[in-house]
């Protein structure tokens, strides 16, 4: 019996079973595949608080606050995603499969939010490329004297997209934009920017540029110059 546990230890951590298998995906078995997912959301949970610990702790007073709210805002965002997955499944270990390749999805893909936003690196002109927590992405070039502003959204478990671009100029640091297409009315929104931050706040008409749940509301975070 001690031999036989033995030989099934070794096929599992030299790869011969494929439940540490790079793309989890690829695996046939649900109950392996599972603890696939399982296995390398715990490895990228480790990684997150590993990484969380050392930038915060690098952090001043006011940055050590906003990276707090932000993670609440976050772990609250991840949960209400990966268990509405588990809960749409068909089966439990179907329901397993999904949530457990949810978490290893957010949380990597948080890890690499905080290493971006938290960068040192990081030039503090408004050009550049912005993510939210929830999603969100946007983008400024700059294109004369004015800039190029296009947002992309992709908000909840159901996928909702939205869409937006247009040309602003950040001459103070709260104004009101107009942005869409020439054949449809405007969106309005208030653009308010800080240091590497830009808060998004929507107005009237942006119904037309995104689905029913999906929103451009939120804080940006530059992640790369």
């Amino acid at each position: 019996m001690f031999k036989f546990s033995l030989f099934i230890l070794l096929l599992f951590t030299s790869g011969i079973i494929p439940i540490f298998s790079k793309d989890c995906s690829t695996i046939v078995q649900p109950n392996l595949q599972k603890d696939c997912y399982e296995r390398k959301y715990k490895i990228a949970d480790k990684d997150l608080n590993k990484t969380y610990k050392r930038i915060y702790s690098s952090l001043n007073k006011v940055k050590k606050k906003e990276i707090k709210e932000n993670s609440i805002s976050w772990i609250k965002y991840k949960d209400y995603q990966c268990d509405y997955q588990k809960e749409m499944s068909s089966s439990k270990t179907s329901g397993e499969i999904a949530y457990f390749s949810c978490l290893l999805d957010q949380t990597l893909t948080r890890t690499k939010f905080l290493k971006s936003v938290y960068n040192s690196s990081l030039t503090d002109k408004v050009e550049g490329q912005y993510w939210d927590i929830y999603g969100g992405t946007l983008d400024i070039k700059k294109k004369g004297e004015a800039h190029e502003l296009k947002i992309n959204v992709v908000r909840g478990p159901t996928f909702h997209l939205g869409e937006i671009s247009g040309i602003v100029e950040f001459k103070k640091e709260k104004f009101t934009a107009q942005l869409g297409e020439e054949d449809n009315d405007p969106c309005f929104l208030t653009i308010e920017t800080s240091v590497k931050i830009i808060d998004i706040k929507e107005g009237k008409g942006c119904n037309l540029y995104h689905g029913a749940k999906a929103y451009f509301d939120g804080k940006y975070f530059k992640v790369k110059d």
